[in-house]
């Protein structure tokens, strides 16, 4: 009788990438996350920033505690607001339409590269059928776990935005689990030119403080909570850390130009 040959490395690590797509967004299961949008209209000079905690609400959608806008209200209007939009669009439709599987994109295997201690494969990804949000570019999967840890490339007319939108996001593992990702996001705007985001999300604390959202609106709690993590990632930052404070009940006031 023979004995089947075990898979190979890749294909192992394909398979669990697979099993990961059967998982909610490691990011949103893991409980309140800190969100950081930093956004930019370069060709006029102009930015912007809106610090967030986002945690599930009823049927898993998100749901959001403001804590400090600031910058240009064009760029929060025009730029925030496009991406904004954008995040609801790809939560109204059914996760299984958009994932990025093998029903929906076509996969060759594009190489490997060393990621700093670890190692990921690399695979080209075209969308089977063009549709809105649809992704083409390259995937990088972490060769133990198969986990996605970098996507780049271009979305293709992009709901909120209307054309294409370049995309490179960066997921950060500990212990094969994501618990921070940086999206570098750009896309034009009609009469405005280029757009920029960096999007910045870090784990903040256990699903179970879900059921405490008081937690999240103490004095000081979420920013100081969110403020160390942000340590971790802080060269992403244009703004000092200790430049974040918190903000009054109640929607956050709009900022002047």
């Amino acid at each position: 009788m023979s004995i089947p040959a075990p898979p190979s490395p890749r294909a192992a690590a394909f398979a669990r990438y697979i099993a990961t797509l059967q998982e909610q967004d490691p990011l949103a299961a893991s409980g309140a996350t800190g969100i950081l949008i930093e956004a930019s209209l370069p060709e006029l000079y102009k930015e912007a920033s809106l610090l967030v905690i986002r945690a599930s609400g009823e049927n898993h959608r998100s749901r959001y505690l403001p804590l400090q806008i600031k910058g240009d209200g064009t760029v929060v209007d025009e730029v925030i607001a496009r991406y904004a939009a954008l995040q609801e669009h790809f939560e109204d439709v059914p996760a299984a339409a958009v994932a990025i599987s093998p029903a929906n994109y076509k996969f060759r295997f594009a190489g490997q590269v060393k990621t700093g201690g670890a190692a990921a494969y690399v695979y080209q990804i075209t969308p089977r059928k063009r549709r809105p949000g649809a992704f083409a570019g390259q995937l990088w999967m972490d060769c133990n776990s198969g986990r996605q840890i970098m996507l780049r490339g271009h979305m293709i007319d992009a709901p909120s935005i209307g054309g294409h939108a370049d995309l490179v996001r960066d997921t950060k593992l500990r212990n094969g689990s994501a618990y921070a990702r940086v999206s570098h996001l750009a896309f034009s705007i009609p009469r405005l030119g280029r757009s920029e985001l960096v999007i910045t999300e870090l784990v903040l604390s256990p699903a179970d403080e879900l059921q405490q959202p008081e937690r999240l609106e103490g004095p000081g709690d979420g920013p100081q909570m969110l403020r160390q993590r942000v340590a971790l990632l802080g060269e992403h930052s244009k703004y000092p850390l200790d430049a974040w404070s918190t903000a009054p009940k109640g929607p956050p006031p709009h900022p002047r130009p």
